[in-house]
């Protein structure tokens, strides 16, 4: 009884685990969708400001300053491009590892359900047998003589007629 208690009580966390790993899972999902788009946006910006600095360099009159402004944000944005794309690993394997928390909190809360349905099944099963079992000695004698088979029968033949 103790163990079941037990299992109970490792259920019940483990099933807490599971949906905070879910939450989590989520927000590292929207951080990633977050990023992928200031990744697209990004790469917008920067193709758009590499248009406009070589238009200016193919006799788009713009003046100094403004050239170096384009300059510098180019500068500045590739710069944020090229951050962002080394740290996309880092967040995909946060993801990818919040998965396999997800995958293993999921394992051990079915392997855990399981066990209690075995512990209470078993428990079942031997109060029926302490409590019925003249009972169910009454029955299975009742099917052997519905078969013809004496009581004193081999358990190969009694299997065999009970199909």
């Amino acid at each position: 009884m103790q163990d079941l208690k037990q299992l109970k009580q490792d259920y019940v966390a483990q099933q807490a685990e599971y949906e905070q790993a879910k939450l989590n899972r989520n927000q590292k999902h929207n951080e990633l969708q977050g990023i992928k788009q200031q990744l697209t946006e990004l790469k917008a910006t920067v193709s758009d400001l590499d248009l406009k600095i070589k238009s200016a360099k193919n006799g788009l009159n713009i003046s100094p300053v403004e050239f170096t402004a384009l300059k510098k944000e180019f500068a500045d944005k590739s710069a944020s491009l090229h951050d962002l794309n080394e740290l996309m690993p880092f967040y995909e394997n946060e993801q990818r590892e919040v998965s396999e928390k997800i995958r293993n909190c999921n394992r051990f809360v079915i392997a855990t359900a399981s066990k209690i349905a075995d512990i209470m099944v078993e428990q079942t099963i031997n109060q029926v047998l302490d409590t019925h079992t003249d009972t169910l000695k009454t029955l299975a004698h009742t099917i052997l003589s519905q078969y013809k088979m004496p009581r004193n029968g081999k358990v190969e033949d009694i299997y065999k007629l009970l199909g």
